[in-house]
């Protein structure tokens, strides 16, 4: 809230613009995160247009935290867990790791989003607490982390779209077409930082040679002055031995 200012920000965000909504959002330990700071900020600025929209969010608070939650926030509050139907006893399963910590309580309205199809479902049992086992480690890995995230929430609005926007891409293509995107714009950036240097590298190695030969015009010039200067020392003492000879001689 402190050290990056946020707490500051926001305030000033909504003395300036008093009829916008404020969202907080985030997923795993970040949705712990946001739940908590979009509560905390509701009590503090009530007239805050304030929602919460979650993903995977452990437990982080007791019965009385998830009383208040809901009377602060009510339906501004929406946790989703993913989830999935199994294929073989067809029962359906979510991320386990929304039912930790024991003895903590889920948030008040818990949306299952299937990760196949983007729908919605009641969660069937948001008070059932997770326990650590190989199947509880396997639906984490299989539900809990961003990615899976990331793509069910894109169905969820490719379907409430009614479809629009044609075939929906694969998990592959979704989370690989922006990495392609990134690596070319990397490799556009790097040319154009190459040719900054490179005429920057050009137009330094002519000063300096223009330095260079500029010294050494001066340095031949001295040289040549000198030289001028020797040789017409070198003709007077000539001439005046010339002409000391010829006096002697006569």
């Amino acid at each position: 809230w402190g050290e990056q200012g946020l707490w500051k920000n926001l305030n000033e965000a909504v003395d300036k613009y008093p009829s916008h909504r404020i969202i907080f959002a985030g997923i795993s330990h970040g949705g712990s995160l946001a739940q908590a700071a979009a509560l905390q900020f509701r009590l503090c600025r009530q007239e805050a247009d304030v929602s919460v929209v979650t993903w995977n969010a452990y437990r982080w608070s007791n019965d009385s935290g998830r009383d208040l939650a809901n009377a602060t926030l009510g339906s501004r509050m929406l946790p989703f867990v993913l989830s999935r139907r199994g294929e073989i006893q067809a029962t359906r399963y979510w991320d386990s790791v929304t039912g930790f910590p024991a003895g903590y309580t889920t948030m008040p309205n818990p949306i299952l989003l299937d990760a196949d199809s983007g729908k919605f479902y009641p969660h069937q049992a948001p008070t059932q607490t997770s326990r650590f086992t190989a199947v509880g480690a396997m639906r984490m890995f299989e539900l809990h982390f961003a990615r899976a995230a990331l793509l069910a929430t894109k169905k969820c609005m490719v379907t409430a779209l009614g479809g629009i926007g044609g075939q929906m891409a694969t998990e592959q293509e979704y989370l690989m077409a922006p990495l392609a995107e990134r690596f070319q714009e990397r490799i556009i950036n790097t040319g154009e930082q190459l040719a900054k240097t490179g005429h920057l590298v050009r137009r330094q190695a002519s000063a300096e040679f223009a330095q260079v030969r500029e010294r050494i015009s001066s340095a031949s010039e001295g040289m040549r002055q000198s030289t001028s200067a020797r040789f017409a020392g070198l003709r007077s003492a000539g001439s005046r031995d010339c002409l000391a000879i010829e006096e002697a001689e006569l």
